[in-house]
């Protein structure tokens, strides 16, 4: 726990200096909220922006890299098209080990893909679902939002965990290539109101 503890530090040491590097200071480091620790404020001259740290030392790096790069795509890009492209990246890591057999083809899948061993991955997917419910979700309904989006998500990975053992390889990576094409179209269907600057629900 304390090594886990240290290296979360170490991690927030590294990314306070790389916003610094960037001419983004850092406001406030490890304030609590309730139950809840924001690692640090960052501000970037419009606005406070608060950002959590990941420390990864796996050789993931499709992940990690696409997790990292929602701030900067998110200038550009809308919510709506970050989740599409999420979930194309997922559709194309199942077939890619669904369908591949040559090391090389797996090594670069295992390299960019978004499939990764452990149930902390979070990819794109969570930053910008839980910007969306943020924004999207009124005062008094926020909370047990959040709630049920947490709990799904847990059961999600539940149930993929205890399932693993009882499905082929190659059809559970089948089986995760389809839900990205799942994610596709649902995300598509995504309102207006999701968007940046959108006004929230009531």
């Amino acid at each position: 726990m304390a090594f886990a503890q240290s290296r979360g530090r170490a991690g927030e040491q590294l990314a306070a200096a790389y916003f610094e590097c960037r001419g983004l200071p850092v406001v406030a480091r490890n304030v609590r909220l309730g139950g809840v620790e924001v690692d640090l404020v960052v501000d970037d001259g419009a606005s406070r922006v608060i950002v959590e740290v990941r420390l990864r030392s796996r050789t993931d790096f499709g992940s990690a890299a696409a997790t990292v790069s929602v701030p900067f795509l998110a200038r550009t890009w809308s919510r709506r098209r970050l989740l599409m492209a999420a979930s194309v990246l997922m559709a194309a890591t199942g077939a890619g080990f669904g369908l591949a057999t040559a090391l090389p083809v797996l090594a670069v899948v295992a390299f960019i893909g978004t499939a990764n061993p452990t149930g902390g991955d979070v990819s794109v997917f969570v930053p910008v679902e839980q910007a969306v419910l943020s924004q999207t979700a009124a005062d008094q309904h926020r909370t047990a939002l959040f709630a049920r989006y947490a709990l799904v998500g847990s059961l999600s990975l539940a149930a993929g965990s205890a399932a693993a053992g009882l499905v082929p390889a190659r059809a559970a990576f089948a089986l995760y290539g389809a839900v990205g094409l799942v994610g596709i179209v649902l995300y598509h269907q995504l309102s207006p109101t999701v968007e940046v600057g959108a006004s929230a629900l009531s």
